[in-house]
């Protein structure tokens, strides 16, 4: 069975071909995306809200003993991973 490989290249060059989920947010701009994510329910919605703060807890606490990167990419991450589930979170 041949198996489906992906360039390094052609992802870059051609993102659009692989992110299908990533839809322009407006015709004129091009630098807002929106990106949908069908739950079940709300209940399914806060699970994958406490699964995603149990993992920012997770990754703060191997701040403390990463020695492989440095503090400043680790925060970089849990802020990303928290402006996500502050996203997910209905106001």
């Amino acid at each position: 069975m041949k198996k489906n490989k992906i360039k390094l290249n052609d992802l870059v060059e051609n993102p659009e071909h692989y992110f299908i989920m990533l839809k322009p947010a407006s015709k004129i701009r091009n630098d807002i995306h929106n990106l949908e994510i069908n739950v079940q329910g709300y209940s399914d919605l806060f699970c994958m809200i406490m699964d995603l703060l149990k993992a920012g807890m997770l990754a703060l606490d191997g701040m403390e003993v990463s020695t492989n990167n440095s503090p400043r990419h680790v925060e970089r991450y849990v802020y990303s991973l928290l402006r996500i589930i502050e996203m997910l979170i209905p106001l």
